[in-house]
């Protein structure tokens, strides 16, 4: 059913094509997301857990867990939109100066063993 709206008779021509558009752009998010979440750890996680049950259900909490991600972050993205993009910016800017503050920061010295100051 998916590809059978494709050539309806009875559809005009800029609903057909608006409706071909949205698959296709379905299908090339669902594609890139798809690839970019593959090395994430919870790879790993239903990896270890299809392991220990039945892998069916495994696939189905992480297809669900997936899924429930993706809404959440289509939903924040959109109430973004709704906000100036002024506020947009200086939100990102200090979220991008916490950051580097975080990672380029002082570092804190750790007390070092005797066996460790021999070791050099």
């Amino acid at each position: 059913m998916a590809g059978s709206f494709l050539c309806l008779p009875g559809r005009a021509e800029p609903e057909r094509l608006a409706l071909v558009s949205s698959s296709l752009l379905l299908v090339t998010v669902f594609a890139v997301t798809f690839v970019a979440e593959l090395p994430d750890k919870s790879l790993f996680a239903s990896l270890v857990l299809g392991t220990h049950y039945r892998p069916g259900h495994v696939w189905l909490g992480v297809a669900a867990a997936f899924a429930v991600h993706v809404t959440l972050s289509v939903v924040a993205g959109g109430l973004l939109t709704l906000a100036p993009k002024s506020v947009i910016d200086f939100v990102t800017a200090g979220l991008f100066l916490a950051g580097q503050s975080g990672c380029c920061g002082p570092r804190r010295r750790t007390k070092t063993s005797p066996a460790q100051m021999r070791r050099g």
